[in-house]
């Protein structure tokens, strides 16, 4: 019987995420120092042990490293608006230092008639299939700003409040 470890996939590890999507988001990591919480839908059939060897094995550690002490949204709304999801994640936390990084099909519920509109600076949604782009990265370095700005938020400084 031949055992096989998740190390074992190195090819397919390089290639479950772009490049240079986790490029950028490491510049945004490095200059920012965000804690992560998780709203994607493998957290549905994958535990925190098994997300976290994901984003170790695909160069994503540092967000494996940097998981917020809450690090999944509630997932008893699977069905309902990803918005509505972070929202009540926003609420449990009382949270004011947050940005949203979504893809335009999962990010459900922040469109046009999204009733939050003061929110609508900290959501940046990639187009599917292509992920955290140039455009992107700007945005989000712009919702960054916006929040350090307001609430006094230190780069390289971890809150407790994500």
């Amino acid at each position: 019987k031949m055992t096989v470890a998740v190390e074992d996939f190195e090819a397919l590890w390089a290639q479950l995420f772009d490049a240079q999507a986790c490029s950028l988001l490491r510049k945004l990591n490095a200059e920012f120092a965000p804690l992560y919480v998780l709203s994607t839908s493998w957290r549905m059939f994958m535990n925190r042990d098994a997300l976290v060897a994901v984003l170790m094995n695909t160069g994503l550690e540092f967000v494996a490293r940097n998981l917020h002490e809450h690090w999944q949204t509630p997932d008893f709304l699977s069905p309902q608006l990803r918005a509505r999801e972070i929202g009540f994640w926003r609420g449990y936390e009382q949270n004011k230092n947050w940005v949203v990084l979504d893809d335009e099909c999962s990010g459900t519920g922040f469109g046009e008639d999204y009733p939050f509109r003061e929110n609508l600076p900290f959501i940046v949604l990639c187009q599917e299939g292509r992920g955290l782009g140039l455009l992107e990265y700007e945005k989000l370095r712009a919702a960054f700003e916006l929040r350090r700005s307001m609430n006094g938020f230190q780069p390289g400084v971890h809150h407790d409040n994500g």
